[in-house]
């Protein structure tokens, strides 16, 4: 796999075909213990819920008749939720340019593009930003830009149930008690919502003030950072907020907690930084703070953040010189290029074939979280999804079950995962967008999925980051804070690691005690007797009959594009 600049990523492999614990009747592959839900090799089920894939009844639009989604594969932003399971994304259509954007909220159309606005009949909605928020009410704030009038026509707005009102409008006072003779300007973006109702978003180029200090985040009628005026603690220096990056404001679900990307005057090696609670706890040009670095922070090497709904918070991003790749999270590294994608695994973690390693962190209410990276494995399906550093829940090339019959004879796989599009739920279900494709390897569209991880979130392991020095190969010594209990403790079968070449041994197969607390280190090698045997076959000239393949049929594909 190659990677460019632009975020393409081209995948070079042969093709291998792995076949798992199920069994071959009557000229039918056929799963050991076959059920609709049935998901490969024991991994969490998959299931689909809106695709782009032109004429197949997944991409139909709900309440638009005819309308489907997409064509292609870029039709779903990311998707935002709650922590109850509300979820918002923005979508496109088929319909013509002017009218083809709509906004989800749990499956139900409430905004369109085109479509005249509830608050003024001689306005109608524009383009849809992709940064949304929703609460545990199904309450949801967006950003727009309307045809109304050019001086006017910049919007947060708030919907419920029933209606859509303004919560901010471009031209109008802004009604801030710290800032009272004040009106918003033309830059109008980033919403968040409380599980209160509570509104904030960013605003720039604010009316009634000087240049140098327009740019504000707001909560509420709050202002809780100012570009010009407010100098954020934890820096390495004295310098103002001088701005605020577009969709890297999140908050908790209580309102109590924010974080947020931008930049600071002065020295631009070291101006981007991230602010929890106003605090600087990631800076550019600075190692971070208890993680054993002994690099800084590369310059621009702050890719993205995102808040859990209890204020947990997560960082991602590089190190300078050796460009080593982390997930940082509330100031420890959770996971690092070189480091195994979870404990116990042989697979690392690399930014070999893909140059920011990482492209999602997400976490729940509860202390779960996902991490979507790129690992060492075959190139074909080394983008994997990983939850609480203890497995793989989807990877790329994974089947998917289009018409949910229960058997993969559908001969659609998981392409590509986009960056930062999941969402976790307390209820353990993780929401996901992710590009698909056949077993050509042409990429056939894009879908929207939900991945049911109730049976397996549990007690988390918390790895301790281990620097070896100026050029680590860093490894992680897991110290779990929980004993974990049987049905929270996944168990890897030689199945999870794609090495078609070899039979998995004993030595890559970690089974924990239930009742003992487990503990290990770098040095020490988990012994265990495996109780299956994986059979891997290679062919290079794979066909496809008319025989349809179970969920425990496993494709890698050749010649293949990643998007991101």
């Amino acid at each position: 796999m190659i990677m460019f600049s632009n975020g393409l990523r081209v995948f070079k492999g042969l093709l291998l075909i792995l076949f798992s614990v199920g069994g071959f009747i009557g000229g039918l592959f056929t799963l050991s213990s076959m059920a609709q839900t049935t998901s490969l090799g024991g991994a969490p089920p998959v299931t689909v819920i809106y695709t782009s894939i032109t004429g197949d009844p997944s991409s139909e639009v709900p309440g638009l008749p005819g309308v489907q989604f997409g064509p292609g594969s870029a039709a779903f932003d990311r998707v935002f939720g709650s922590p109850n399971g509300n979820w918002v994304l923005t979508a496109d259509t088929n319909l013509p340019t002017t009218e083809d954007e709509i906004l989800l909220v749990n499956g139900v159309v409430r905004v369109r593009e085109g479509v005249t606005t509830t608050w003024n009949m001689s306005e109608h909605y524009g383009l849809l930003d992709t940064k949304l928020g929703i609460n545990d009410s199904g309450e949801f704030v967006f950003a727009t830009n309307t045809d109304g009038p050019t001086t006017g026509d910049e919007y947060i707005l708030f919907g419920d149930a029933v209606t859509i009102t303004v919560v901010a409008q471009e031209g109008v006072s802004t009604t801030l008690p710290a800032l009272p003779t004040t009106t918003w300007g033309i830059t109008l973006d980033t919403a968040v919502i409380a599980n209160d109702g509570t509104v904030g978003f960013s605003a720039d180029l604010v009316d009634g003030l000087p240049t140098t200090e327009d740019d504000l985040l707001i909560l509420g009628t709050n202002v809780l950072a100012q570009e010009g005026v407010t100098i954020p603690p934890g820096q390495i220096g004295t310098e103002f907020w001088e701005n605020f990056d577009t969709d890297d404001y999140f908050i908790s679900a209580d309102g109590s907690s924010w974080i947020v990307l931008g930049d600071l005057t002065g020295d631009t090696n070291t101006d981007d930084v991230v602010a929890v609670n106003g605090t600087v706890v990631v800076q550019e040009g600075v190692i971070l703070p208890g993680s054993g670095f002994s690099e800084p922070v590369d310059l621009n090497g702050i890719v993205g953040v995102s808040m859990a709904p209890n204020g947990n918070w997560f960082v991602r991003g590089n190190n300078d010189l050796t460009e080593q790749d982390w997930v940082y999270s509330n100031g420890a590294v959770l996971a690092a290029s070189g480091s195994p994608i979870y404990v116990g695994a042989t697979e690392n973690f690399t930014d070999t074939e893909f140059a920011d390693t990482f492209f999602l962190h997400v976490g729940n209410s509860l202390g779960d979280y996902v991490i979507g990276g790129v690992s060492d494995g075959p190139t074909p399906a080394n983008g994997v999804l990983v939850l609480n550093n203890t497995m793989v829940i989807a990877r790329e090339n994974d089947p998917i079950d289009l018409d949910d019959n229960g058997i993969f004879d559908d001969d659609v796989y998981f392409n590509t995962f986009g960056n930062d599009d999941g969402y976790l739920t307390d209820a353990g279900i993780f929401y996901v967008v992710a590009t698909m494709r056949n077993i050509t390897g042409t990429v056939i569209g894009q879908g929207f999925f939900s991945i049911d991880l109730s049976g397996v979130i549990g007690p988390t392991p918390t790895p301790t980051f281990t620097p070896t020095g100026p050029t680590p190969t860093h490894t992680f010594t897991p110290t779990p804070t929980d004993t974990p209990t049987p049905t929270n403790t996944f168990t890897p079968t030689p199945t999870d690691t794609p090495t078609p070449t070899d039979t998995p041994t004993p030595t890559n197969t970690f089974t924990p005690t239930p009742t003992d607390t487990p503990t290990a280190t770098p040095t020490d090698t988990a012994t265990a007797t495996p109780t299956a045997t994986a059979t891997a076959t290679a062919t290079a000239t794979p066909t496809i009959t008319g025989t349809p393949l179970p969920k425990d049929f496993y494709v890698f594909l050749p010649y293949v594009t990643r998007n991101d």
